[in-house]
């Protein structure tokens, strides 16, 4: 009976390792590509949160969508930043398929707080704690816009302020952070009418105050120049300002493995072959190495080498021409005698 129950659970267990083909086609969609595929976020709230921080959870799933999932229920005990206590949250992205994440929580240690980040592999790369400092809605705008922003349109985006992003190296990391969260699809190339917002993020005075507008362009005719549309930028919400709080970059032998890229598809490089970029042509390079011209052996002609291996050749013409002179000076003279 024991050999029978375990012949059972083994059964059991060889059904449950089988696929379906719509499981392949999973596994497959996730397995590593060399062009990756559009990222998507995972956004959920921790164990106790504020009204704020769930409506700022709100509006990145509205700028997000559709590459995003939302969790609606409060999830414990995940804290990023803590060495073996993320694997909850790790869990949760390998299950949704997620590579970015924001956690809202709220605490009187760190109030209204929002905790992004980036995985690889579904490991944690990166993470960036912010708070929200104010928040303000599209509709509570004065004037309200008209029309809110689009669904799976390409946004421009648009890093300024009093300082630079890539001063310091958490800032830079949270510029890609934001540049992979906000750009959607991969695309080669994009109409600019297709452009229908506008993403602004500003770094102000101690690389510490982060605030975020978004706006709608108005493509309208220039009377200067013709070809080139004069844009006009009306504000659609919503209006975040954030404090940068903390940050933990990824270690230096998982950042080299994240940026990693095959060469499948990569041009070869051609030894000593370049291309002339104005023209566009080809252009080759040889190197031809020290030649000894004292041994150089030179070409001669077909003739004058006939002529020094041959010795009869030198004798036949000039007999030839000796006779003929001979007999021509004989008739010469016997002509002459006739003549007295």
């Amino acid at each position: 009976q024991r050999s029978n129950g375990k012949k059972r659970a083994a059964s059991r267990a060889s059904a449950k390792q089988k696929l379906t083909n719509r499981g392949k086609k999973i596994l497959a969609h996730r397995n590593p590509k060399h062009v990756e595929n559009a990222k998507k976020a995972l956004l959920l709230l921790g164990a106790s949160h504020s009204a704020k921080v769930k409506q700022t959870l709100t509006e990145l799933v509205k700028l997000k969508k559709p590459l995003c999932k939302k969790l609606s229920r409060s999830n414990p005990d995940i804290y990023p930043f803590e060495t073996g206590r993320a694997g909850k949250l790790e869990s949760l992205a390998r299950q949704n398929d997620c590579s970015l994440f924001a956690l809202g929580s709220h605490t009187k240690k760190r109030p209204h707080n929002l905790t992004i980040g980036r995985m690889f592999d579904f490991q944690i790369l990166d993470v960036f704690e912010l708070g929200v400092d104010e928040l303000t809605l599209p509709h509570e705008i004065d004037p309200p816009p008209k029309v809110s922003s689009g669904v799976g349109l390409k946004p421009a985006i648009v890093f300024t302020g009093e300082e630079d992003f890539d001063a310091q190296e958490e800032t830079r990391a949270l510029k890609n952070f934001f540049l992979d969260f906000f750009r959607g699809e991969i695309l080669g190339e994009i109409d600019v009418p297709a452009i229908d917002r506008v993403i602004v993020l500003s770094l102000r005075t101690g690389f510490k105050s982060l605030s975020f507008r978004q706006y709608r362009p108005r493509w309208m005719r220039s009377k200067s120049h013709p070809l080139l549309p004069r844009v006009e930028l009306d504000e659609i919400g919503p209006r975040i300002e954030w404090t940068l709080r903390r940050t933990q970059l990824a270690s230096e032998e998982l950042a080299k493995t994240a940026l990693r890229r095959s060469r499948h598809g990569a041009e070869k490089k051609k030894k000593n072959i370049s291309r002339d970029t104005p023209l566009g042509d080809t252009v080759g390079r040889i190197h031809v190495g020290k030649q000894p011209l004292d041994n150089l052996v030179l070409a001669r002609p077909k003739a004058l080498r006939g002529a020094a291996n041959d010795p009869t050749s030198k004798q036949g013409p000039s007999s030839e021409t000796g006779s003929q002179s001979e007999a021509e000076s004989h008739d010469a003279e016997g002509s002459t005698s006739q003549d007295e």
